[in-house]
């Protein structure tokens, strides 16, 4: 797409509010969604938080159907325990009290031999009866299991915008099960020291807007750029720091790390609904090659999304795959995101633009859209939702892309995303603004239809 004088005036507000794209649902729902229990009442934990010894809260995440990790910084060197407990039957029950180990003033336990679709709430203690906050989680569906699936998403959280609302906003909405951490987590750059990028990182996670949404819901979470340094290049920038911004990225996060591998792309399957596919497309780039990620990792995406049996396959990608217009690629801008690697970038849509249910999620523009990732041909069936900011200086394009065709919508502003997957093919994103305000929602199908588009300015004014 290019921009002319015409779509430039459209962009700028000449569609009234409350616009549709298209009407028409899904035709041929799957079956229908089962109905999941969720806690109504909060689970009291064993003791009262104390804040200096469990500085940033705890997390969870990389839930399966019968295990999920959970995370905490802590200050203690006593003997650490975790309390897990189970809502069944109207009321929550002990699963049971487990030692974890510390490393570095980290926790990564992983709690095992749990049910499918389970909702949790767990609470870390010392020795001394000093006590985390309660946090909760979810195990995911069983492999045959079906149902609405509940995802946040956000990226994008420069220290700007903390302790980012729109973050609290969404996790204030009701039961998620997942959040997706999109990349660009924690503004790191100009880090070089481990202590460097701890520093960066507490500060981030010793907000409001994190700790609301770690303490609610598992978590899955890749990297982009800010993580390590602005625009890194694997092939260029010294591996030691690289090491260092890794080790950073896997200790704070909610995340294992098999062997110490320090591979970051994986998949979490719910059920019969969604297959969730976090990307790494940072750490494995090579522009002498032309491969933005490994073939390895490629070709474990292309077999992933063509032979899974989930009703969605969900990418979540962190810099955007859609075709973007020429205004983008100013200082060769286009050079840092998939349409910098043509080839590798056709040879994936070819592979997976017939897969129906197939999307993507992705952040780093510095503005929330949604687009298709071709204006036409069988890519325009895939969609892309860019999620957030939740805080970084805002991108002026991002009010005048919108184009009615390939870009349905897009405003700049900071948000974070709330998305509600069915397994009878259709689903709905909202865009949720710092006040709390629903600025953008749409409904969307498996074969990349749009419909029930409606949007207004941040302000409540007419769209921008």
């Amino acid at each position: 797409m290019k921009f002319t004088r015409r779509s430039l005036l459209q962009a700028m507000g000449t569609t009234a509010a409350g616009a549709a794209v298209g009407c028409k649902p899904n035709p041929d729902p799957v079956v229908s969604a089962v109905e999941r229990i969720d806690p109504t009442d909060a689970w009291e934990g064993r003791g009262t938080p104390d804040e200096e010894v469990f500085p940033l809260g705890v997390a969870s995440g990389d839930p399966t159907s019968e295990s999920v990790l959970l995370w905490t910084r802590t200050t203690s060197s006593s003997e650490i325990t975790v309390e897990v407990a189970a809502w069944r039957e109207e009321a929550w029950e002990s699963v049971g009290s487990f030692p974890v180990e510390v490393v570095d003033g980290f926790v990564h336990h992983v709690v095992t031999e749990l049910d499918a679709d389970l909702p949790l709430a767990f609470q870390f203690k010392t020795a001394e009866d000093e006590f985390s906050r309660v946090g909760y989680s979810r195990t995911t569906l069983a492999a045959d299991g079906r149902g609405v699936i509940r995802i946040g998403a956000t990226s994008c959280a420069s220290f700007q915008n903390a302790p980012f609302p729109s973050m609290t906003q969404v996790a204030a909405r009701g039961p998620l099960d997942v959040m997706l951490w999109v990349g660009d987590q924690v503004y790191a750059d100009g880090s070089n020291t481990v202590e460097d990028y701890r520093e960066k990182w507490e500060a981030a996670l010793d907000t409001e807007g994190f700790r609301s949404l770690l303490t609610a819901c598992a978590s899955l979470c890749t990297w982009d750029d800010h993580e390590v340094n602005n625009n890194w290049d694997p092939t260029i920038l010294p591996e030691e720091l690289v090491a260092n911004a890794r080790q950073v990225f896997f200790e704070m996060s909610p995340l294992g790390n098999p062997e110490g591998t320090g591979q970051i792309w994986r998949s979490v399957r719910y059920g019969k609904t969604v297959e969730i596919f976090v990307l790494e497309c940072r750490g494995e780039r090579n522009p002498d090659t032309g491969m933005y990620i490994s073939s390895e990792q490629f070709q474990w995406l292309v077999d992933g999304v063509t032979q899974s049996e989930a009703v969605w396959k969900l990418i979540v990608n962190s810099v955007p795959i859609s075709n973007m217009p020429e205004a983008y690629d100013f200082a060769d801008l286009d050079l840092d995101r998939w349409e910098g690697y043509p080839v590798q970038r056709q040879a994936l849509l070819d592979a997976i633009s017939g897969v129906s249910g197939t999307f993507f999620v992705s952040g780093d523009f510095h503005h929330c859209t949604l687009a298709k990732v071709e204006p036409s041909g069988p890519s325009a069936k895939l969609l892309e939702f860019l999620v957030g900011p939740a805080g970084s200086n805002l991108n002026p394009l991002g009010g005048l892309l919108q184009d009615d065709v390939q870009f349905l919508w897009s405003s700049a502003a900071w948000c974070s995303s709330r998305i509600d997957l069915s397994d009878d093919g259709t689903g709905k994103i909202e865009w949720i603004f710092d006040s709390g305000e629903t600025f953008c929602s749409a409904s969307f199908n498996v074969d990349g239809e749009v419909y029930d588009l409606e949007y207004v300015a941040p302000d409540g004014t007419e769209p921008v």
